[in-house]
């Protein structure tokens, strides 16, 4: 009886280590596929629905559902000039929000997010999103690699040191925290293959500054 025990505790240990490596390993993927608790689990939380890192601050994500429009449908007013709906672009796809508005517009949705916490957020958040395919890297005007400062308002992540400030309605600087940098892979858009997305109708680009580099790596794309 007492090995019997023994047995039954040793694979309810080993059963809910195998779920917290697999809870884990769905929320933040590494080379290593070990599975480290505070790697995993810890750094991750749940608001209003959508899956954010936990030093997230940004309020918009209390105020929006997954199932609401991103920030009072401003992504529609760019979806105005769009006589198709076959591709769309979604560069600085941070947690998903605009890529799963655009999911639900256009036919294919392509989006592209350097930083792996944020990306590995946005595969949570868009799973139900079958027609978007997620990248996880940014673009730039040339092949490289460059230091993100991340912001504690994830959205305000950029390349670019001491970029801007955040200011709520009553004019007051944001309660924000620069986080550790961190390298990320930027590649030109004009060297990305789309050959299973020959129609691009609407490319949105929230990249903190970092805009005209990406035009100026696009161009070819773009004047199609």
């Amino acid at each position: 009886l007492a090995r019997s025990r023994t047995s039954i505790k040793c694979r309810a240990g080993q059963l809910l280590q195998y779920l917290k490596c697999d809870i884990g390993h769905n929320k933040f993927q590494t080379n290593s596929n070990k599975c480290n608790r505070d790697s995993y689990i810890m750094k991750t939380k749940i608001v209003n629905g959508w899956l954010l890192a936990r030093e997230e601050k940004d309020m918009g994500y209390k105020n929006w559902s997954p199932n609401q429009n991103w920030q009072n449908g401003v992504i529609y007013r760019g979806m105005q000039y769009c006589k198709d709906f076959r591709g769309a672009l979604d560069i600085g796809a941070c947690y998903g929000a605009t890529s799963k508005i655009l999911a639900k517009n256009f036919k294919k949705v392509y989006s592209y997010e350097p930083n792996n916490p944020f990306y590995e957020c946005a595969k949570r958040n868009l799973k139900k999103q079958t027609n978007v395919t997620l990248f996880n890297y940014g673009l730039s005007s040339k092949t490289e690699e460059k230091k993100l400062h991340v912001n504690s308002y994830g959205g305000r992540s950029t390349v670019i040191e001491n970029f801007g400030i955040s200011r709520l309605p009553d004019g007051k600087i944001k309660p924000q925290v620069m986080l550790e940098p961190v390298n990320v892979k930027l590649n030109r858009l004009d060297d990305l293959d789309f050959s299973r997305l020959p129609h691009i109708d609407l490319i949105k680009i929230d990249v903190e500054g970092w805009e005209e580099e990406v035009v100026l790596g696009g161009l070819t794309t773009i004047e199609k």
